[in-house]
């Protein structure tokens, strides 16, 4: 199947998450090398239990626990399924009025269902799509997936963080 059910994989990771023990560990120098090699442009300077991220350009600070890193890959297999859904609705080219059409009507027009159904071999995949155009709420989404950031409030509402965690600062300095 070239789409995986992402209903399943995102029910998936709430519960390795909610099953996740939260307490502190130190990574491995093969960890630390492994991610820098992975992400080379990534300016990380790891610590014992926390990390610290410069950005591009502006050079401001991500402070990021180490259980972040863990709590990020439990998604792994749910984020890569939501490329391939993002690909699939790029390779049908459909427009950002289409897909808010899609989402907010829950119906898809018969020129796209035609496209879709010749797209996809198997019916389940087809089906799969369908959904992920038209219902939201069966993939955790609220953006449209037109926006490059998606994919952001579903994995920080099935991981059951704040999405605005940084500010978490301010709020002890208050």
């Amino acid at each position: 199947m070239m789409l995986p059910n992402l209903n399943e994989l995102a029910l998936k990771a709430k519960e390795k998450c909610n099953s996740y023990n939260q307490k502190e560990f130190v990574f491995s120098e093969a960890f630390k090398t492994k991610f820098n090699q992975l992400l080379p442009n990534y300016g990380i300077e790891f610590h014992q239990y926390t990390s610290v991220v410069t950005t591009k350009g502006s050079n401001l600070l991500i402070i990021v626990p180490n259980q972040w890193f863990v709590i990020g890959s439990f998604f792994s297999d749910y984020i890569e399924a939501l490329r391939k859904y993002k690909v699939a609705s790029e390779d049908l080219k459909f427009t950002d009025a289409q897909i808010k059409t899609f989402r907010d009507e829950k119906s898809i027009d018969e020129n796209a269902l035609n496209l879709i159904n010749e797209y996809f071999t198997e019916q389940e995949d087809s089906n799969n799509f369908k959904k992920f155009l038209t219902d939201y709420s069966w993939w955790f989404g609220s953006k449209t997936i037109d926006r490059g950031d998606y994919y952001v409030s579903p994995v920080l509402n099935l991981a059951g963080v704040v999405n605005v965690t940084q500010t978490y600062i301010a709020d002890l300095a208050w």
